[in-house]
Parts: structure tokens; sequence; C-alpha cells
């Protein structure tokens, strides 16, 4: 018998080892008032319910009864979304600038799986270089998409295309997508400094692969969002089908304030929708 004085912080731990064909979960809380472990090994044993045991110190009674000395190890669990993998830290452009001997190599392909993607176009391009001449247009562009990357990292976003004049970011989570496109549409349609813009919003899977240092995406829904972006009117966001069928994702857009215009798949901000009419 092996007896363990422990000073575990509050979280989730597992019990595991090579001799063991289970685990054992253990979790540390202020909710429970047991600071003490006792537990039988044996091939007869089956996986154990999670004991909660108190913060602080605690005692773990270790009782083998295998004919061969076991060995284990108490892991600290961490919740998945902490987890990242290498693909993972690949796309993140600060981990590339620290890191740049670490990123995947450019014949390594990295499926982002689903994913949300968000397309973003100055609109009246032609007009604006016509008004304003080629370098009053570029320089206005140019603080136009600064702004944009600026806003799309902190909303989560990653930068998958960019142009002159329209970029596409992708988003793992469809509601900070939602987040970004609803203050895009608000300044597009009611700042003096911002440039007006059309939005589109698709969903599906994208390939992404190292490229000169940096992380370019590939597949048929970046394809389709450059395509369904070229639609998109000025001051709104245009949904593909696949974003249309998305129950959860159109109450997350009603949430933002953002509604449909009349028999179509074009959404606008609803301080915009008023003021037109």
């Amino acid at each position: 018998m092996l007896e363990l004085d422990l000073e575990l912080d509050s979280g989730s731990y597992t019990l595991r080892g090579p001799q063991l064909p289970y685990t054992i979960p253990v979790c540390v809380s202020s909710e429970s008032k047991t600071n003490t472990l006792k537990l039988k090994l044996s091939t007869a044993q089956n996986e154990q319910p999670k004991t909660v045991l108190s913060p602080g110190r605690q005692r773990m009674i270790l009782k083998n009864e295998y004919e061969i000395p076991i060995l284990l190890r108490l892991e600290r669990s961490i919740r998945k979304d902490d987890v990242l993998t290498a693909a993972d830290a690949s796309r993140i452009e600060l981990f590339r600038e620290l890191f740049p001997e670490q990123v995947l190599s450019s014949q390594h392909l990295m499926d982002f799986s689903t994913c949300t993607i968000l397309g973003v176009q100055i609109a009246g391009i032609e007009e604006l270089f016509s008004l304003s001449g080629d370098a009053t247009a570029l320089q206005k562009i140019e603080t136009e998409m600064a702004f944009l990357r600026q806003l799309a990292e902190l909303h989560g976003g990653e930068i998958a295309k960019a142009q002159e004049d329209r970029t596409l970011i992708i988003f793992r989570d469809s509601t900070h997508a939602i987040q970004l496109a609803e203050k895009l549409l608000v300044r597009s349609a009611h700042s003096n400094d911002g440039l007006p813009l059309g939005l589109a919003l698709h969903r599906g899977n994208a390939l992404s692969k190292t490229m000169n240092g940096k992380i370019d995406y590939f597949g048929r829904a970046v394809t389709a969002t450059g395509i369904l972006l070229q639609r998109a009117p000025a001051h709104g966001l245009l949904l593909s089908d696949e974003c249309q069928a998305d129950k959860d994702l159109i109450l997350a857009l009603n949430e933002a304030h953002l509604t449909a215009a009349e028999n179509s798949n074009s959404y606008q901000h609803v301080r915009q929708s008023i003021e037109i009419q």
C-alpha cells in the first residue's frame, strides 16, 4: 500500500499507467469537503467514476493488487479548446514571426475542417479612383485594409486571401465572424472615415499551406466565397445557401441586429435599413 501526500490546485486530473486498462479521473474543487482518495488497483477493476477532492492538501492511498509493480502518473487535464496542434500554431501570424523554423513545410497540407469565411471588398472601387485620383484612392484603400486586418485579428479571424480591394477572413466560430460583419456594416454605412464595403459569408472546409513563409488557403469554400463576394451589395452582407440553411447562424445575425432585405439573402444592419426606408 502506498500513501501519497499531495498539494493539487483546483482542476481536473487523470491517474493512468501503462499496465492499467483504464484511467481514473480526479477533480479538485472547492465544492468538495473530501481530501482523501482510496483506490484498489486490480485487473478486475472497471472504469471508475470521477472522484472530487477539496483543494489544498490531499491524501491518495493506493493498493496494488497486481502481481507485479505498476507505474502510475497523475496528469493535469486541460480543455481541448486550449490545445494547439502544429497546424493550429502555424496559422498564427505571431507564431510564424517568432518561430519561422517551426512552421510546417510547404509540402504539408493542413485541413482547417469546417470554418466560416467572411469576404470583404471595397464597393465602387472604380468610382473611388475616378473621384479621388490614384494616389489618394490608394492611400484610402491601404488605410481601410489595415484597419480591417486589425479588426479581424481582434475578432479571432485569420486572413485567408488578401488583394488590393478585398480580403477573405477565416473564423473557427461563426459568431465572431458575425460580430465583425456587424461592426463593418455600421462603419460602412455611417462612418465618414470608412469606405463603402460589401460583405459575403460562407461556410465550408478549407485547406491551408505554407507558401513563402506565409499561410495560404485553398479549396472550394474559399473559391465560392470569392465568387459570392463579387455580388455583395454596398453596405450589405450576402449569405451563401449553406449559411441560409444554418438556423443558429441566422439567429446570431438577428441578435446582431442584421436583417434580411425583402426576398433576398442580403443582410443589412437594422439602423441602415430604417434610414433607407
